[in-house]
């Protein structure tokens, strides 16, 4: 697909990261606005552009994504060498696997390259997780220099194909017109539609944080938006809980709760969400809604840098870590 051209509304699709999706209903078209302050850590933070904006989409999505993988036909229970095995045979959820296990190290020795190759020879057999991983490999240069223009058409192919992680990665490089694409905030939330019909928590907690905002043209829906991030964040995807937990922490269409923010942006940063780490520093360096605790803090802002945070490596004078 060409990348400049406008998102085509899918038809078809289904959860399954590989084969042909089912028919579906028409989805109508909503404008999706980049980052709003209203999710961001507060007025300590500092601008981003909109090419941030769709990396931190990207990023934010990726561990949630991964663990999705694993459980998308994949045949985990089988060994490196009956995964390889299986993929020789035809076999696309195999192949994903295995690489997946090349791209980890996990039980075998890590390999980048055969990794890409692995998932190149799923997304070839049709399988969309396995075009959606093969582009954020692409997309963060570990197979060599960073091609956007390359990984906008693997998300593309894996949105064809059914897969609701790739769509939701199409629509954040849409939405903020990177790679050489015209920006389409309206295309954007159509592929975040789509991909949350395809039950992508990514790509739900993604058209929650357009409803949230109403930017771009967009009605405000602060009840749509909470139930958008509430599934989100059941799916796992840290992105929609540290949405969900801004709602309940500013009293934004739910009753102002603390506790359960507090909760909720703990959970996200668990389990690798960078922002919730990021505003949970902040609130205990400041003892806002929790007992001031300086070593918390630092703990926090380590936490959030070894993910990649910048904010949070500027305040332990230390780098961001090189990408894995």
């Amino acid at each position: 697909m060409d990348p400049s051209a406008k998102p085509k509304r899918r038809e078809g699709g289904s959860s399954a990261p590989s084969g042909e999706g089912r028919p579906r209903k028409k989805k109508t078209s909503e404008p999706t606005p980049p980052k709003p302050a209203a999710l961001s850590a507060g007025p300590e933070s500092k601008p981003r552009g909109r090419i941030g904006i769709a990396l931190a989409l990207l990023g934010a999505m990726t561990i949630a994504a991964l663990l999705l993988f694993r459980q998308t036909g994949a045949p985990a229970q089988l060994t490196p060498d009956d995964q390889r095995s299986a993929c020789d045979k035809g076999d696309a959820a195999a192949c994903r696997a295995f690489g997946l296990l090349l791209e980890k190290g996990e039980g075998i020795e890590k390999d980048l390259l055969r990794a890409g190759e692995m998932y190149k020879r799923a997304c070839d057999r049709r399988d969309g997780a396995g075009c959606a991983q093969l582009g954020l490999l692409t997309m963060s240069g570990k197979l060599g220099d960073r091609d956007p223009k390359r990984a906008y058409q693997l998300y593309s192919q894996s949105c064809d194909i059914g897969f609701g992680d790739g769509c939701q990665k199409q629509g954040a490089m849409l939405g903020a017109g990177i790679a050489g694409i015209e920006q389409d905030q309206a295309g954007a939330s159509r592929l975040y539609q789509i991909g949350c019909d395809l039950k992508s928590p990514a790509a739900c907690g993604s058209l929650g944080l357009a409803v949230y905002t109403g930017a771009g043209g967009l009605t405000k829906d602060d009840a749509r938006a909470f139930s958008l991030f509430q599934s989100s964040c059941d799916g796992g995807d840290t992105f929609g809980c540290t949405g969900l937990a801004r709602m309940y922490l500013n009293g934004t269409g739910v009753p102002k709760d603390m506790n359960r923010a507090i909760t909720l942006f703990t959970q996200a940063c668990d389990n690798g969400g960078t922002m919730a780490c990021r505003l949970l520093a902040m609130f205990y360096e400041n003892g806002n809604s929790v007992p001031q605790d300086s070593a918390r803090a630092k703990e926090l802002f380590r936490k959030a840098c070894d993910l990649g945070d910048s904010f949070g490596c500027e305040r332990l004078g230390a780098q961001p870590p090189p990408a894995q």
